[in-house]
């Protein structure tokens, strides 16, 4: 599926709770990973609620300060007081990812499209959801939706590599990570996994050129250290 910084505690130790921190976090700053491109924004709609507009505020300031029991607790006010607004349910929906509740993620980012079909960076976080759930096509589906709906959204290329890397096609997967990497020369992300292409595809000398890469754009801790095995594996010193 950004970014302000997101403080660190237990549960952002999970692997899947680091993953999505990195993802949301290069959105927003464009330094590591997740959301918020289009999200960054309170409603401006003269139709929403005064108070509903607060507790959208207050609710982002939780989600990224990472007290997501609050968060859910604003955003569930929020929507109370006015349930048709997309981006609630967007956030609401990041929140519950970060908790690990895929259904409930899922049915808020299905609601958030429902209310906003033209929305790129929604049907990327719903993307997201169904990679971790396994469902390929589906993933597929919607990276190519947020793909047809903004050309240049880099982090929709690199979450449909994510997909073609793992059904094993290694050409589209490639393709895309360049595209994600011409778009966004800054994300680490993209050349950990171009690495990783090329690592599977044989061309070391290129894998050891993205990975030293990703390694110069700072990742977070743990992607480091998965980046670092992969050169040592590679009999290059990080």
């Amino acid at each position: 599926m950004n970014e302000p910084d997101v403080s660190p505690d237990e549960q952002q130790e999970e692997p899947r709770i680091r993953k999505s921190i990195a993802i949301f976090c290069a959105l927003a700053v464009a330094a590591s990973i997740i959301f918020a491109l289009v999200v960054s924004f309170i409603p401006s709609d003269e139709h929403t609620s005064d108070d509903a507009k607060e507790y959208i505020s207050l609710g982002m300031e939780a989600y990224y300060g990472g007290n997501y029991s609050d968060a859910l607790s604003y955003l569930g006010q929020a929507i109370t007081l006015d349930p048709d607004v997309a981006l609630t349910y967007a956030l609401r929906g990041e929140v519950y990812y970060m908790l690990d509740d895929m259904d409930d993620a899922l049915s808020d980012f299905n609601k958030s499209i429902q209310l906003e079909p033209d929305n790129y960076v929604y049907y990327r976080s719903r993307g997201i959801v169904y990679f971790d759930l396994s469902e390929m096509d589906n993933a597929l589906a919607d990276f190519n939706q947020s793909i047809s709906l903004e050309p240049d959204f880099a982090h929709a290329y690199y979450w449909r590599a994510k997909v073609y890397y793992n059904i094993g096609e290694m050409d589209e997967a490639l393709a895309d990570l360049n595209q994600s990497i011409q778009l966004d020369s800054d994300y680490a992300y993209a050349y950990q996994y171009r690495g990783m292409v090329y690592q599977s595809m044989g061309d070391n000398e290129q894998a050891i050129a993205d990975f030293q890469m990703c390694l110069t754009l700072n990742p977070l801790d743990e992607v480091r250290q998965e980046v670092e095995g992969y050169l040592q594996e590679l009999g290059v010193a990080p």
